[in-house]
């Protein structure tokens, strides 16, 4: 693990407007679990908070196969609405998964959080 600090990150939340994220060069577990087996699969829930001005920075840019919750770091656990100034509940449903493929899990409001990410 690293802490938050050597990267800047102890204090706020990253929104949409920052343009850092976490740098492309540290290596995240996924990528790690890849390199010693390519055939393993990862999955991620819960929040990202770890930037994503660019689709590059995102869960399934970074190693995982899916991921469902927030990108940035404070939302409404019923409505899913984020610091990022609206929506934030993100469903990707493959690696790589951008524009075109990434979509907002609009069906899931109301719905609490925890329950979402533990079906």
């Amino acid at each position: 693990g690293r802490y938050n600090i050597r990267y800047g990150f102890q204090s706020g939340v990253l929104t949409s407007q920052n343009n850092w994220s976490l740098p492309l060069d540290e290596t995240l577990l996924p990528q790690f679990v890849k390199r010693v087996d390519a055939r393993s699969k990862c999955h991620a829930v819960g929040k990202w908070h770890l930037g994503y001005h660019r689709w590059e920075h995102t869960p399934t840019f970074r190693g995982f196969d899916s991921y469902l919750g927030y990108y940035s770091g404070d939302e409404d656990y019923y409505t899913h609405q984020g610091d990022c100034g609206g929506f934030d509940l993100h469903d990707d449903s493959r690696p790589d998964c951008g524009a075109g493929c990434s979509r907002h899990a609009w069906e899931a409001v109301g719905e609490y959080s925890t329950h979402l990410f533990t079906r």
